[in-house]
Order: structure tokens, then C-alpha cells, then sequence
């Protein structure tokens, strides 16, 4: 949670070389930090109040959900052929 709060607040990333490395690189990646980084521009209070009720020392179910539903459509990406209910 850490990481997400000095994100949030715009702090440098700790891992910003590696994630250098993994921009030329043809490995599907998905940083969930960019997920929280787009439910946070729609929330109008701290850090710490939007992160809440995400983490309980873990995700929690709404964490979860938060993270499942952000990776969704790149995961389907993936796949070849894609799920059915993602066929048009």
C-alpha cells in the first residue's frame, strides 16, 4: 500500500528503472498502480481515505474488485481466441 500512497501523492517510483526496462521490452504488463491512479482523480479527499477501504494490511473485496475489473479487458486482450462472452 505503500507504494501506491507515494504514488498517489506524486512521490518518484521506486522501481521506475525497471519499469524502463519493461517498456521495450513484448511482455504483457499491467501496473495496478495505474489503476488505482485513475479511481483516485475521481475522489476528492486524502490518500489515505481513498486507500482505506482497499487494503486491511491485504486487498480487501473491494480491493479485489477494484484490481479484477481494471485488468479485465487487458487480460482478454491476451487471449487467443478470447472467452467467449468477450466474442462479438
Amino acid at each position: 500500500m505503500e507504494n501506491i500512497s507515494n504514488d498517489l501523492q506524486g512521490l518518484p517510483r521506486f522501481d521506475q528503472v525497471f519499469l524502463d526496462f519493461l517498456k521495450d521490452k513484448p511482455y504483457p504488463v499491467i501496473d495496478m498502480r495505474d489503476i488505482y491512479r485513475e479511481q483516485y482523480e475521481c475522489f476528492n479527499g486524502t490518500v489515505d481515505d481513498f486507500l482505506e477501504p482497499f487494503f486491511i494490511g491485504h486487498h480487501t473485496p473491494k480491493g479485489n474488485f477494484l484490481l479484477a475489473w481494471g485488468i479485465k479487458d487487458a487480460l482478454v486482450g491476451w487471449l487467443t481466441p478470447p472467452p467467449s462472452p468477450y466474442t462479438t
